[in-house]
């Protein structure tokens, strides 16, 4: 009888198991319907899975007394919600610290507002991150102080306040390594 009682309190258990596995499934998708949405599936694929991230630093707009070099590749303007941003300086972040986390951020509901009103005044964009994957390449501007995220090829914006001061430490470092990695 002992034998007996035994097989199904490991039966119970794998059931409970398996049933908290199900749970788990279908809450974290639920977790990302808005996110996917907004995105779109291809993009959130390019969010999560990109070879390469790119952070890029945007800088003053060139000048008659201080153009950009002759040959520089690395200049380049993004158009963003109708600004024109010079880009000062692109640097490939994919292995940086943060990275991983900001990747699984961008594509959770929880990091997005979805409902809320558009903070006043004209957005400040501060950097924006690209991702590329295979083809694929997602912009995300960044506007730390109004925690806003704009996507740059569907052109579409959203608050990000619930991970704002993980956004704004994150720049912060990106732009400090950057401009460590010009000798600035």
């Amino acid at each position: 009888m002992a034998v007996n009682r035994g097989k199904i309190v490991i039966v119970g258990i794998f059931a409970i198991a398996f049933a908290g596995a199900i749970i788990a499934f279908f809450s974290q998708r639920a977790d990302r319907d808005q996110a996917l949405a907004f995105w779109g599936v291809e993009a959130g694929l390019a969010v999560r899975d990109a070879k390469t991230v790119e952070f890029l630093q945007f800088g003053p707009p060139p000048t008659a007394d201080a153009p950009p070099p002759e040959n520089d590749e690395q200049f380049a303007t993004l158009f963003v919600a109708g600004q024109e941003l010079p880009v000062r300086r692109s640097i490939d972040i994919t292995d940086s610290p943060g990275v991983i986390k900001a990747r699984l951020a961008l594509i959770e509901d929880r990091a997005f507002a979805f409902d809320a009103p558009p903070p006043p005044g004209e957005p400040q964009w501060n950097a924006a991150i690209r991702f590329r994957h295979k083809e694929l390449v997602v912009t995300c501007a960044l506007d730390v102080e109004r925690n806003l995220l704009y996507c740059v090829e569907s052109q579409k914006q959203v608050s990000v306040a619930p991970i704002k001061t993980f956004l704004r430490h994150f720049v912060n470092d990106q732009n400090k390594a950057a401009n460590a990695a010009a000798g600035e």
